[in-house]
């Protein structure tokens, strides 16, 4: 596989996991009822917006055919705590980490300085958001009854 080929299907992942993220942290808004906690989950789907965004500015700028989807598996929950919620988030945040390093090392071995400074500052980002969330959600309990947490992890609703 070619040097394109594979920041491009790499590129797709992650424009995959960016939007299906953004969509996990906005739904989770409508059945928390701490504002601080809310906030925080918006600012984070703002930031997967925006990671979004740089991905596909990048691909356009370098003519690449990226294809990506909303995928209910990326956000699949199954937990039922608060506690199961901020691990959920934090593998979530984890993998975007493990994703970016990676890409950031084959951009760096191919001598793509710019696609390893774009995976690079995401990477950064993401490494923030997993510092951020875990605190704020840990310290606001319950976050969610037992109906909304069911609710919110209903997979259904994508359907």
């Amino acid at each position: 596989m070619t040097y394109e080929e594979t920041i491009t299907r790499s590129i797709s992942q992650r424009l995959t996991d960016e939007i299906s993220a953004a969509t996990f942290y906005l739904e989770a808004t409508r059945y928390i009822d701490d504002l601080e906690v809310i906030e925080e989950l918006k600012e984070h789907a703002k930031d997967e917006f925006r990671h979004f965004q740089e991905l596909m500015d990048f691909a356009g700028a370098h003519d690449l055919d990226v294809s990506y989807a909303f995928d209910p598996e990326v956000v699949n929950f199954k937990g039922e705590t608060s506690k199961n919620y901020i691990e959920f988030i934090q593998g979530l945040e984890q993998k975007a980490i493990d994703d970016y390093k990676e890409m950031c090392a084959y951009a760096k071995e191919h001598k793509d300085p710019e696609a390893m400074e774009l995976f690079k500052k995401i990477m950064q980002e993401e490494m923030e958001h997993f510092d951020d969330i875990s605190p704020k959600l840990q310290q606001k309990r319950p976050l969610l009854g037992e109906t909304s947490f069911k609710r919110l992890f209903d997979l259904s609703i994508y359907s």
